[in-house]
C-alpha cells in the first residue's frame, strides 16, 4: 500500500495482484447483457488478453505497483485505466470503437489512455539498461556483447513534405527506432526514437549507441549498418559455426520487432502527434522486457555464443 500526500490529504493507492486484473479485466470487458457471474475459462482468459491489451496479467500488475510505489498514480486513476491505454495501443481503432470495448465514454476512454501510456514510457529508465547486457557476458570467450537493428513504422506526412521522413525501403513516411538486445540473456539493453524515416542505421548508431560501450566492444549488426570497427556484419566471423550463431541471434532481434508489430498502433499507420508515437514505442518495450525478465515473453537461448573475429 503506497501513500502519496494531496493538500491535505493521503491518497492510498494500492497494488494489485495478476489474479486481481485478471478480475477487473473481465468486469471491463463484461457487456451490460452477460450475467454477473459469466467468467471465462483459463484459456480464454489468456486468449482474450492477447486480444484485447497485448500483454498478459503478470505485466499489467508489474506495472501497476512500479507506478504505485514511485508515487506515480494520478488522483483518481485506476487498474482499468492502466488497462484502458494497452487497449489503445493493441486495438488503435479509434476513440469511439475503443471506448465502446471497455463500456466507457470517448472522452474519458481517451483521457486516461494518455495520462498512463506516458507513464508506462516512462518506466524505460528503469527497466531498459545498458548493464543487463553484462548477465551472462563472458568477455574471454567473446566481445559481442549486443545484436543492434532498426524499424521503421508508418505515418502520416506532415505538410510541408519533407523528403527525409521517407523509407525507401517500404515506400511511405515514416518513424525510425533503434533497438539494441543482449545477446547472452535476450534483454532489451537501448533503444531511441524517433527518427526520419529516411536517416540512415549507421548514423543513428553512431549518434545514439556508439558512445555507451566499452573500449574493444563489439555489437552484431545486420549488412544495412557498417562502417565502425566495432561493427560486425553477417560474414565477419572464423567459422561456419560462429556465422550460424550470428544468424540466429539477428533472428531473435527481428523477433523483438514481431512482439512490437504485435500491437495495431506500430503496425498501421499513425496518425497521432509524432512525440505520441514516441511514448507508444516506449510503453511497448518497457511491457516486453517486463514479460521477458517476468517469463511471460519467451524468446530462445542462445547457448555457447563464442563468435570470434578477426
Amino acid at each position: 500500500m503506497q501513500q502519496t500526500r494531496q493538500g491535505h490529504h493521503v491518497v492510498r493507492v494500492p497494488s494489485f495482484s495478476p489474479a486481481q486484473f485478471r478480475t477487473i479485466a473481465i468486469a471491463t470487458l463484461r457487456t451490460p447483457n452477460q450475467k454477473k457471474n459469466w467468467m471465462y475459462t483459463d484459456q480464454s482468459q489468456a486468449r482474450t488478453w492477447a486480444c484485447f491489451f497485448g500483454t498478459s496479467p503478470k505485466v499489467a500488475s508489474n506495472i501497476w505497483n512500479r507506478l504505485a510505489e514511485s508515487n506515480k498514480i494520478p488522483k483518481g486513476g485506476a487498474p482499468r485505466h492502466l488497462l484502458y491505454a494497452y487497449v489503445l495501443l493493441k486495438k488503435y481503432a479509434g476513440d469511439d470503437a475503443n471506448a465502446k470495448m471497455v463500456s466507457c465514454t470517448a472522452t474519458t476512454f481517451r483521457k486516461w489512455a494518455w495520462i498512463f501510456i506516458p507513464l508506462v514510457h516512462d518506466l524505460h529508465h528503469q527497466v531498459i539498461r545498458m548493464d543487463l547486457r553484462l548477465i551472462g557476458w563472458n568477455k574471454l570467450v567473446t566481445m559481442a556483447s549486443i545484436v543492434y537493428n532498426a524499424t521503421t513504422f508508418g505515418c502520416f506526412d506532415k505538410w510541408p513534405f519533407d523528403s527525409k521522413m521517407w523509407d525507401v525501403k517500404r515506400h511511405k513516411a515514416g518513424l525510425k527506432y533503434d533497438v539494441a538486445s543482449s545477446i547472452h540473456n535476450g534483454y532489451i539493453v537501448h533503444w531511441s526514437g524517433w527518427h526520419k524515416g529516411g536517416k540512415s542505421d549507421i548514423k543513428i548508431f553512431r549518434e545514439e549507441l556508439k558512445s555507451k560501450l566499452d573500449a574493444g566492444e563489439c555489437v552484431e549488426a545486420d549488412a544495412g549498418c557498417s562502417g565502425e570497427c566495432c561493427l560486425k556484419n553477417p560474414q565477419v566471423a572464423k567459422s561456419r559455426r560462429a556465422k550460424q550463431q550470428k544468424g540466429v541471434v539477428r533472428a531473435r532481434q527481428e523477433c523483438v520487432f514481431c512482439k512490437m508489430k504485435k500491437f495495431q498502433s506500430l503496425r498501421g499507420i499513425w496518425i497521432h502527434n509524432y512525440d505520441k508515437h514516441t511514448f507508444a514505442v516506449g510503453a511497448v518495450l518497457v511491457s516486453i522486457q517486463i514479460g521477458l525478465e517476468l517469463g511471460t515473453v519467451k524468446f530462445w537461448d542462445i547457448p555457447d555464443y563464442e563468435a570470434e573475429y578477426f
